[in-house]
């Protein structure tokens, strides 16, 4: 969670620090920080990607899985921006359109 709020709010002042969300990336994909995001976390995360224009495919993927695994607990507003990210950043995960869409 801690890297998705830091994220957040390098994205919200609009300061892309390169270095920072490749750490951030690294660290939120190992397995046991992915374990511990819940549905805001998570869409933090990928909203501020997306805000920055970070691409990072890896990570997403990643995240798409997260969020196929724990659909029920995303509300609409959290599936609508977990949609915008993707499209935001280009990354075109059907699996995680049809899952949000169904």
């Amino acid at each position: 969670r801690h890297f998705a709020n830091i994220a957040w709010s390098y994205s919200r002042l609009g300061i892309r620090n390169d270095a920072l969300m490749q750490f951030i990336a690294e660290h939120a994909a190992r397995e046991e920080f992915m374990e511990t995001f819940n549905s805001l976390a998570a869409t933090t995360l990928m909203a501020a990607f997306a805000r920055l224009h970070v691409r990072d495919e890896r990570l997403m993927e990643l995240m798409a899985k997260k969020t196929i695994e724990m659909i029920d607990e995303y509300n609409a507003q959290n599936l609508a921006q977990t949609a915008w990210a993707f499209a935001n950043l280009g990354i075109r995960n059907v699996e995680l359109l049809e899952t949000i869409g169904s």
